[in-house]
């Protein structure tokens, strides 16, 4: 391990040393659907600082507790076996990568 770096309390970073190439994992927490458009907002920009602290070659794994919301199933078998979920217009944002759309076209070389 390279170092672990807290950016907020809902977010750190630790750095492992790889070949070839470091990998970084980016923990997070994020606020429930229920908290403050403010307190998503501020995790965002968490996510934002975190992201540049890490070098453009090396690898990034974003993993956590994102708060998602599991669908309504009429048939509780059918979405065990295919493991079916729906997530919050929050969690769909950073998985389309909303978050760090502006930021990726600003390092590319």
């Amino acid at each position: 391990m390279l170092g672990c770096w807290t950016v907020s309390e809902r977010v750190i970073i630790i750095k492992f040393k790889c070949q070839p190439v470091n990998i970084n994992i980016i923990q997070v927490y994020a606020p429930t659907s229920n908290a403050p458009d403010e307190d998503i907002q501020l995790l965002y920009e968490d996510l934002n600082k975190s992201f540049f602290k890490c070098k453009s070659p090396e690898v990034r794994i974003v993993m956590g507790d994102f708060n998602a919301n599991v669908a309504n199933a009429v048939n509780q078998e059918l979405q065990e076996y295919m493991n079916l979920a729906t997530k919050t217009n929050r969690v769909k944002s950073l998985l389309r990568g909303e978050i760090w759309q502006n930021n990726v076209r600003k390092r590319r070389c």
